[in-house]
């Protein structure tokens, strides 16, 4: 039962992610669904944020131009590479490293779309090519910034409301 409700909330984010998010003119760069799953990674674990990370690569695929799987890839990937670092590199359980996670894992998210995107443009699969021009960098430029703030935010907010956050920096899983 409780995978169903986490397939409701992919959903639910996923849905607010693309309807609303594109909208909101300023903030539309901001990756909601990149920072909920890698604060999932960072607060309980690789287990949770995983099925998450499926569940919203599966939705974000309904409304993709992309084949099927490429943001389930794309996410999942990305996922592999936080929580690598998160458990093999950074020893400092912080804000700082929370932000440092969310920057590279924001700078991933933006080459592995492109570089999905242009292996698909060559193997015929998709008639839209992204290409790398200073657009493409502008945008993601401030997605890095704004998915930045809205990770110190929802951290700052969470250190705050619950003692599951405070202890998940004490102890090194």
């Amino acid at each position: 039962m409780k995978y169903f409700y986490y397939f409701i909330i992919s959903f639910l984010a996923a849905l607010f992610a693309q309807t609303l998010m594109p909208n909101l003119g300023f903030f539309a760069n901001m990756n909601v669904l990149l920072v909920f799953v890698i604060f999932l990674l960072i607060v309980w674990g690789f287990n949770l944020s995983f099925i998450f990370a499926a569940f919203i690569g599966l939705f974000l695929n309904i409304y993709s131009y992309l084949p099927f799987g490429s943001f389930i890839l794309i996410y999942l990937l990305i996922l592999l590479g936080a929580n690598f670092l998160y458990k093999n590199v950074f020893i400092n359980f912080s804000l700082f490293t929370s932000l440092i996670l969310i920057v590279l894992s924001s700078v991933s998210y933006g080459f592995l779309l492109i570089f999905l995107n242009f292996i698909f443009y060559k193997l015929n699969l998709t008639m839209i090519y992204i290409s790398l021009d200073k657009f493409f960098f502008y945008d993601l430029f401030w997605q890095i910034i704004l998915n930045s703030l809205l990770m110190a935010f929802v951290f700052i907010l969470g250190q705050f409301t619950t003692r599951k956050l405070n202890l998940a920096f004490l102890i090194k899983r």
